[in-house]
């Protein structure tokens, strides 16, 4: 005697639920059979039917499709349209895995920015590595400018919500006003790869702070800190976004870090 399931056992095997089974038997999809008292009752070999159409689903196949394939799952029409749907996740998960990588890399960037919100304004000292990044240098009065000449290297106008970007400054330059913007430098890897530029290791002191890259206060402040502290600045002074245009609506509420290479006097 061969085995049978009433519509609820049956999509407890087949994790179909009863109202999606309803609509399979109306559109021709998976028919069941009817007991003497019309009940829907499924055969064994049907789950594996039901895995099928699931997968097909997932694959985001049309439920017509499906009807279509399963009448004649082994004609070379079938095996053309399975290696379509496969070529197709195949995209879809690079995509998939994509976006899990930069969610990946927001929540760490997002729990570190909630954890300097208690340290903003409090200078520090640090080692920093060598590290290689690109450069984009242009005469230009708008910051505006330095994303777009990005995006149009990278071939991504939002290559900023993924990548570490900020100014070089002239220490010389800076003053109680503000800074001319001339440099910046990225961690998009074809701007490193068209316009490399290595940070050497060294000591900095360094400070989170809110506002823009742009004219921001504290970075002269900062400067005349690291002086008055006995220390002497040696190179050109960083200025790298933390939080901005990807998070925050106000140019205030940004957060900035600020990073002075010194040595003692």
């Amino acid at each position: 005697m061969s085995i049978t399931y009433g519509i609820k056992e049956f999509g407890l095997l087949s994790r179909i639920s009863s109202h999606n089974l309803r609509y399979f038997d109306k559109i021709g999809l998976l028919k069941p059979h009817r007991d003497s008292n019309g009940y829907r009752v499924y055969a064994l070999p049907q789950v594996a039917i039901a895995e099928m159409i699931t997968i097909l689903q997932k694959a985001k196949v049309p439920n017509s499709e499906i009807k279509t394939l399963l009448n004649d799952y082994t004609s070379a029409e079938t095996i053309s349209r399975l290696k379509k749907s496969q070529s197709e996740l195949f995209g879809y998960i690079e995509e998939l895995t994509s976006a899990y990588k930069i969610l990946s890399e927001h929540i760490v960037n997002l729990e570190k920015i909630n954890t300097i919100k208690n340290d903003l304004n409090k200078p520090f000292i640090e080692d920093r590595e060598e590290v290689t990044v690109g450069s984009v240098a242009l005469k230009t009065d708008n910051i505006i400018d330095f994303f777009e000449e990005v995006g149009r290297v990278a071939e991504n106008a939002s290559w900023y919500l993924i990548h570490d970007y900020g100014f070089i400054l002239n220490k010389e330059e800076v003053n109680g006003t503000g800074y001319p913007l001339t440099v910046m430098y990225c961690t998009t890897p074809a701007v490193i790869k068209e316009s490399p530029l290595t940070f050497k290791s060294g000591r900095y002191m360094s400070m989170y702070c809110n506002g823009s890259l742009e004219n921001n206060s504290k970075v002269y402040d900062l400067m005349k800190h690291a002086k008055d502290c006995g220390y002497k600045l040696k190179d050109d002074i960083l200025i790298e976004n933390v939080s901005g245009p990807a998070i925050e609506n106000d140019k205030k509420d940004f957060i900035i870090k600020v990073m002075i290479p010194i040595d003692h006097t």
